[in-house]
């Protein structure tokens, strides 16, 4: 009986599972700049950086992180500013590491003519070891050139 109830209250001690996230996702003016505040706005021809980090993943048996996640700009009418990129994360990790978070980045340029309104830059991870997936949008205002359709 004793050894029943240590077994309830380890089950009931055991942290949750964590769940995938993108976590400290924040917009910059340059590399590993500060973070901007969400009312920034940036102009027509600047460029915009991305850093976010990953929560929640699993560790396989042999210390080993395996991800994957792709992001894609695009303007307010739903156009690409660049292709989307695909990027993996495999790493083994030490003892060291119990904490350690991988840290992505990301560099897109708003074209010199763009117009005006709130763009997204949106971000979708998988954890290849779970099969879990996350994933997170980012908006930014534009301020550009305001130039009427022609007919």
């Amino acid at each position: 009986m004793l050894a029943l109830t240590l077994a309830a209250h380890a089950a009931a001690a055991a942290p949750p599972a964590k769940q995938l996230a993108v976590v400290n996702a924040a917009l910059h003016q340059f590399e590993d700049g500060p973070p901007l505040p969400a009312a920034f706005t940036f102009l027509a021809g600047d460029t915009v950086f991305l850093s976010f980090q990953v929560s929640g993943y699993r560790v396989s048996e042999k210390e080993r992180v395996l991800l994957s996640h792709q992001i894609e700009a695009r303007d307010g009418r739903g156009l690409p500013l660049a292709p989307p990129v695909s990027r993996k994360v495999d790493v083994e990790l030490a003892e060291e590491d119990k904490n350690w978070m991988p840290k992505a980045r990301y560099d897109v340029l708003v074209p010199p003519l763009a117009d005006s309104g709130l763009y997204r830059i949106s971000i979708r991870l998988k954890d290849e070891l779970s099969g879990s997936a996350a994933s997170k949008d980012l908006e930014f205002t534009v301020r550009g050139l305001a130039v009427e359709p022609s007919p």
